[in-house]
């Protein structure tokens, strides 16, 4: 045992088998103590919650409070977490440790019900409404993000689940990063305002243009998702989709996009226009009943041509050779659909992914158009595109917003373009 470090080992019954241990700070958690725990859960291959928290102003805190009061502020918030965890937990057993100077992670034996985890997230980051919760008062001054993972859907092994846990919690923090103080930077919506959402139709499709940079006629669209907010007005997705993920909701809203989607393809056809329509899919999902069912049913519904729909595969969890989310993807190109990787040059695992995942297109991330008069950009740019040929797929180049951008991608061997060059997205699209 670390220093710094005690634990107790819990006695009671839980639906695991397996006996956790509750950490109890005094100290430096040893992280490795911790990730042998959350390894031994998974040999056991029952379900279990993962939620990862960070206090995203500790240089703040320093600045107004010093270290050691600081020091002080972080153990007070270990001392709310195990109320609040407590609290959801129940009778199940959990584990809680600090596993960096200002971050912590949570495990909860068993699946916690959409109301469980809609209360256990918006009380860390503070927007709970639930009079239970009120009580435990947290930590003045400390701002919190949050990450959600469920075994064995989030990954089947420790490093699996904790990236694409953290991934969730970077998320919540760039949104923060780019919405400073506003009340949405913040949010966690609950369990009954995304399902409220999408049954009264506050959700909308708006469509951009994709360009053939040869001869610069529009031969898609991207349809991009909204939440036209009854008190906030018009939220992108960063700002919703992560509660989605997080209370398992992403089948329900993926089944409204698809059908209003592949709809809008049929009006196009009808219209007599050869355009497809691409709908983002997160990697996630691939696997989801609901979405796959969903695809299938407004195939036929709206008798869409496979061709015309177009999946872009956005990476919130990786893809890995022999997994079930590959051969998703395999099915859904064997049918016909068109298969994108979506902000290619910015994941790790993207330049891989060029020689397994059955892709027709890679969409360029705008980092490099909108910095393509930079030498060294200009250089990384040619290299991508020439692998995509190599690999013999097209190349969209996102985030065009000049003339000289434009000439200078299709310059470069890119096939597409997109960006507000060309076009915003818009509710009510006509080509």
């Amino acid at each position: 045992m670390a220093d710094g470090l005690t634990s107790r080992t819990d006695k009671s019954a839980n639906d695991t088998g397996f006996v956790l241990r509750h950490f109890e700070h005094d100290g430096v958690l040893c992280r490795r103590e911790f990730f042998d725990e959350i390894d031994k859960l998974i040999s056991h291959d029952k379900p279990f919650q993962l939620v990862m928290t960070r206090m995203v102003n500790q240089q703040a805190l320093n600045a107004q409070f010093g270290y050691i009061g600081t020091e002080q502020l972080i153990a007070e918030s270990l001392e709310w977490l195990t109320r609040v965890v407590g609290k959801v937990a129940g009778h199940r057993n959990f584990n809680l440790a600090k596993i960096e100077s200002a971050s912590f992670a949570i495990v909860i034996s068993g699946r916690l019900s959409n109301e469980e985890r809609s209360n256990l997230l918006r009380t860390l980051v503070g927007t709970s409404t639930d009079e239970a919760f009120k009580e435990i008062l947290p930590p003045a001054n400390v701002k919190l993000t949050v990450g959600h993972g469920l075994y064995p859907d989030s990954g089947r092994t420790v490093n699996e689940l904790l990236s694409n846990t953290e991934k969730f919690l970077f998320r919540h923090e760039k949104i923060m990063n780019q919405s400073g103080e506003s009340p949405l930077c913040i949010s966690a919506f609950s369990f009954g305002d995304l399902t409220h959402a999408v049954r009264d139709e506050q959700f909308e499709l708006w469509y951009q243009p994709k360009v053939d940079l040869i001869n610069n006629k529009v031969i898609g669209v991207e349809a991009l998702v909204r939440w036209r907010h009854p008190e906030h007005g018009v939220l992108l997705p960063p700002v919703f989709l992560n509660w989605f993920n997080a209370l398992g909701l992403m089948g329900m809203l993926n089944r409204w996009i698809i059908d209003t989607g592949f709809k809008k393809c049929r009006e196009f056809i009808n219209l007599d226009h050869d355009i497809t329509v691409a709908l983002n899919l997160d990697a996630s999902s691939l696997t989801d009943e609901t979405t796959v069912a969903a695809i299938e049913e407004s195939r036929t519904k709206y008798q869409v041509p496979t061709n015309k729909i177009e999946f872009e595969i956005i990476e919130t969890v990786e893809i890995s050779k022999g997994d079930e989310k590959l051969a998703a993807l395999n099915r859904l190109k064997a049918k016909g659909y068109q298969i994108s990787i979506d902000d290619f040059g910015t994941g790790v695992s993207n330049i891989s992914y060029l020689t397994f995942i059955p892709a027709n297109t890679i969409k360029l991330d705008r980092l490099f158009s909108s910095n393509i008069s930079d030498e060294r950009t200009l250089a990384l740019t040619k290299a991508a595109v020439q692998m995509a040929k190599v690999a013999s797929v097209s190349v969209v180049a996102e985030g065009i917003e000049t003339e000289e951008q434009s000439k200078a991608m299709a310059s470069l061997g890119c096939d597409v373009g997109q960006g507000y060059f060309y076009g915003r997205p818009t509710l009510n699209f006509v080509l």
